[in-house]
């Protein structure tokens, strides 16, 4: 089932003669052939077979002055599969923000990120620094760090002096004051 007529048309004929709704247009899909390329359209998205990515249908990259050859509705019966080259990436995982996370969870740490400077400022709890600062213990001046791999370090040593100075009741204790 082919159409042959302009873009003017093929909107009009878009909207059709019940003039469908907005949303029952954004759940339709058509395909059409037109000045030896395709365009894949649903509510206001278009893909093209020049740009060969999602934009809007006003941009002006889509060409859309060319004669509209034919226009198909396209349908799916049963399941969609989606092709492994048509999904984003999936973000990988940082170990070392895993662990930072953890450790911000478990002990009540805090991390604190300044851009001007590119520097974390690392802290322990309260409770935790106070008892650094009347033991004199290194801790209680080193909170800069210049990157996450430092900051991990640095979690792992507020963790050994928390484990050597409290109890797991004490640091439950102090995570809920």
């Amino acid at each position: 089932m082919g159409y042959h007529f302009t873009v003017a048309l093929a909107q009009h004929w878009l909207a059709g003669s019940r003039q469908p709704s907005r949303s029952a247009l954004t759940k339709r899909v058509f395909l059409i052939v037109s000045g030896w390329h395709w365009q894949v359209v649903q509510g206001r998205r278009i893909v093209c077979g020049i740009l060969k990515e999602p934009t809007s249908v006003r941009d002006k990259r889509a060409r859309r002055r060319a004669r509209v050859a034919e226009v198909y509705e396209l349908f799916c019966f049963g399941k969609l599969v989606i092709p492994e080259e048509a999904r984003k990436p999936k973000r990988q995982s940082n170990p070392e923000q895993s662990h930072i996370n953890k450790m911000k969870k478990k002990y009540g740490f805090s991390v604190e990120y300044e851009r001007w400077n590119k520097t974390w400022w690392v802290f322990m709890p309260e409770y935790a620094e106070n008892l650094a600062w009347d033991l004199d213990h290194w801790l209680k001046d080193e909170h800069g760090c210049y990157s996450l791999t430092e900051v991990s370090m640095r979690f792992d040593e507020m963790e050994e002096f928390m484990n050597e100075h409290f109890s797991e009741a004490e640091i439950e204790l102090g995570k809920a004051a």
